[in-house]
């Protein structure tokens, strides 16, 4: 299995952008899909993105904390319907805040939260339908 890093740099590459200029950068989104379905990948979304003062999944993304929310939602939706293996690290499914420490405990209580809970609720259904059926199979291995 490849781990698809070009997918998660292209993906929070076009992420930072003003939504109002990602139309011009579409190609981060699309070029990836050119081989997508040719090959066993793994999708993630890795500790190396949130550690070394490069901040949190969240903290990537422009403009208030409201939009900051939408974006991370519209990330992980997108990492679901892209094909490959989906790999999130430690406290994306509920927004970890702080930037990753392997010296601190995760923000457990962030869920308590309601945007955080948003997410973690969102992550939960989008995993849904693994635990009824399983992974999608694709017709390039079976």
């Amino acid at each position: 299995m490849k781990w698809n890093m070009g997918w998660m740099h292209d993906t929070l590459d076009y992420l930072r952008h003003d939504p109002i200029n990602r139309s011009y950068h579409q190609r981060l989104l699309t070029f990836g899909l050119l081989y997508a379905h040719q090959e066993n990948s793994a999708l993630p979304l890795s500790h190396d993105e949130v550690v070394h003062g490069k901040g949190s999944l969240r903290d990537k993304m422009p403009d208030d904390d409201w939009q900051r929310f939408a974006n991370l939602r519209l990330l992980l939706v997108y990492q679901c319907i892209y094909p490959g293996k989906k790999l999130l690290f430690m406290g994306h499914e509920f927004d970890q805040r702080r930037e990753w420490n392997f010296e601190a405990a995760l923000d457990w209580e962030l869920p308590q939260q309601p945007r955080h809970l948003d997410v973690q609720k969102l992550v939960t259904d989008l995993n849904h339908p693994y635990r009824e059926r399983g992974p999608p199979r694709s017709r390039f291995h079976d």
